[in-house]
């Protein structure tokens, strides 16, 4: 295991466990998308509800993190199939070892929003529209 630990999870002993209180963030990141049906509305939302990014020190002792989330964060975040309880090895899904975050309905309705609002977006910048 290496690499960045996400929002929700800690580590201990080598695996991915959940921190209670990050993983109620990333839940209500993802309800609050579904509510607002736009990532930009949803920076706007967590950033009135304080919620931010994860707060990190570096083996250096440098800190990171602790910010707002911006609209790249959250679609990455959003599309985070960790969150599922999945891991991805070269590209082929596996379940993984830690405990899913989200639910499967919850992330089946999320990515299916996701979806409609990328072919709403692509039809809407080709028109000149600006959208979420």
């Amino acid at each position: 295991m290496g690499g960045t630990v996400p929002l929700g999870y800690e580590v201990k002993d080598r695996q991915l466990r959940v921190s209670n209180v990050e993983a109620e963030q990333v839940r209500l990141i993802f309800r609050r998308y579904l509510a607002l049906g736009c990532v930009s509305d949803l920076v706007d939302d967590l950033r009135k509800r304080g919620v931010v990014s994860k707060a990190k020190v570096s083996r250096r002792g440098n800190k990171y993190g602790g910010k707002p989330f911006g609209r790249g964060a959250l679609y990455h975040l959003l599309q985070n199939r960790l969150y599922l309880g999945v891991t991805l090895h070269k590209g082929v899904a596996h379940p993984g070892q830690h405990t899913a975050i989200v639910s499967k309905a919850l992330w089946d309705r999320v990515q299916q929003a996701i979806g409609r609002n990328r072919s709403t977006s692509r039809r809407a910048r080709a028109s000149g529209l600006v959208t979420c």
